[in-house]
């Protein structure tokens, strides 16, 4: 019954739906180009990936190669640029860049 009782409330709200469904979508994760290994915090959802901490994305940007530049730096599909002074939703926009994220999936709204 409470399922029904949700979809009644999604049909009645078009973009709450839209942006549940969004929020939901699965994410592929990055491979480390040295060792092939995943980030244990890679999102697995873009849900996930709006929780991630200031914590969890400095560790994302140093193991990707982003944080350090080396050799491995410039292989990935987008290089970032990550300053020391940056602020959690830079880090978070920086890092949905590197991911892949649309630019629709970087903006709160």
């Amino acid at each position: 019954m409470a399922q029904i009782a949700n979809h009644i409330q999604l049909t009645k709200n078009p973009d709450l739906a839209s942006k549940l469904e969004r929020m939901a979508r699965r994410l592929f994760p990055f491979v480390e180009l040295d060792q092939g290994l995943v980030h244990p915090a890679f999102p697995q959802t873009v849900l996930s990936f709006w929780l991630l901490t200031d914590e969890q994305l400095e560790s994302l940007a140093k193991f990707y190669h982003q944080k350090t530049l080396n050799r491995y730096t410039d292989l990935y599909p987008c290089k970032i640029t990550w300053r020391h002074n940056m602020s959690r939703e830079e880090k978070r926009c920086e890092m949905g860049k590197f991911i892949g994220l649309p630019a629709r999936d970087l903006c709160i709204q």
